[in-house]
């Protein structure tokens, strides 16, 4: 089976509003306060909600309205 290509220069959405990460005020500020980051993408990236196959995160507004989704052994975007 093919795994999808993954283009890393492709910038990081949110799965629920589309919000591209550099439209992200949680992954802005946290770029801002993280000398090592270099991009909204970065911090994206970091996210523990995100999902390297689909290049997908959840935004932090959209994590809280949709009730913070966990799993023991952590939860990615599209996980279920």
């Amino acid at each position: 089976m093919l795994r999808p290509r993954q283009d890393h220069k492709a910038e990081p959405v949110c799965d629920t509003c589309d919000k591209p990460a550099s439209m992200d005020r949680d992954s802005l500020a946290a770029m801002a306060m993280d000398p090592d980051y270099t991009s909204a993408s970065e911090v994206a990236r970091d996210d523990g909600t995100y999902n390297a196959k689909t290049n997908r995160y959840r935004c932090t507004t959209c994590y809280i309205k949709t009730g913070q989704p966990s799993s023991p052994a952590g939860w990615k975007v599209d996980s279920i």
